[in-house]
């Protein structure tokens, strides 16, 4: 019932602000594209820059750019993309700098 009340909460702040976002948008609708894409870019920058300053490899640049966003959607992200390389266990426990399993 909640989902039901929010979903029609959502469509009458839609319904009713909807002329106005495009009309704004098409006003001033650059600047706010190219804002937030220069603070995207330069936090990436940054993050590689020194990355490759300190001769990190791919899993502390990673944790580098996620505490630098102080997002961690970005290193669950890095870690999915690093499970996907195709490494052997011990090399993408490296890569990410996890602890390694005991050998048994």
């Amino acid at each position: 019932m909640q989902t039901i009340f929010f979903l029609i909460f959502l469509f009458a702040v839609g319904y009713s602000v909807g002329p106005q976002f495009f009309a704004a948008l098409k006003k001033d609708g650059l600047p706010q594209v190219a804002f937030p894409l220069v603070v995207c870019a330069s936090g990436f920058l940054t993050a590689w820059a020194a990355a490759k300053v300190m001769g990190y490899g791919p899993g502390l640049a990673a944790g580098l750019l996620a505490g630098g966003y102080t997002n961690s959607g970005t290193l669950g992200v890095a870690s999915a993309n690093l499970s996907q390389l195709g490494l052997e266990s011990d090399q993408a426990a490296a890569a990410a700098h996890l602890p390694r399993s005991p050998t048994p």
